[in-house]
């Protein structure tokens, strides 16, 4: 959906008026909405973050389809059928005291993706590309010490022998 299809959907529920009022909301700059808005993008996780806080479907937002309010009690699932699952939101809920392992992981992932719901699987995809962009800065940085480590020894090494052709001609002018 377009940034501005999903916009007009938030204002409607939440009284939001402004892309002033929409960047507090998210606590961005509001040269961050305008950029996502030339681009026609509604980031998904402004979007998790607004539906948590005005109680509005992300889904309904997102498409313009189901439920616009979410359910007082339980869960409103990616079909708009309430369940009567109680418990926290999701940003209450525990984690987990242990580490998922790889099936495990894949699992959730492909619970996630068959849900059909565009808002979480979005979110799910901006993450991971997050990650990934997370571990090849770290191990960009990690090399780039490596580098800066075997410059420094070069520049001590070549100022070592620097001292030692200083000193060469004093010695010949000397002896």
């Amino acid at each position: 959906m377009s940034f501005d299809d999903v916009w007009e959907r938030i204002k409607e529920v939440t009284g939001l008026e402004t892309f002033i009022d929409l960047a507090a909301a998210v606590e961005v700059q509001q040269s961050a909405v305008s950029k996502r808005r030339k681009r026609g993008e509604f980031p998904a996780e402004w979007l998790l973050s607004l539906a948590q806080k005005y109680g509005f479907s992300s889904d309904w937002a997102w498409t313009g389809e189901g439920p616009m309010k979410m359910a007082k009690h339980g869960r409103i699932d990616h079909e708009g059928n309430q369940r009567d699952e109680q418990g926290p939101a999701i940003s209450e809920a525990p984690l987990p005291d242990d580490n998922l392992g790889f099936g495990e992981c894949a699992e959730l992932l492909s619970k996630i993706f068959n849900s059909g719901s565009q808002v979480l699987i979005r979110a799910i995809a901006a993450n991971l590309h997050a990650f990934s962009e997370a571990i090849d800065n770290k191990a960009l940085a990690v090399h780039t010490v490596k580098l800066m480590e075997q410059m420094n020894e070069r520049m001590m090494a070549m100022e070592r022998r620097l001292k030692e052709l200083e000193a060469a001609p004093k010695k010949v002018a000397n002896g």
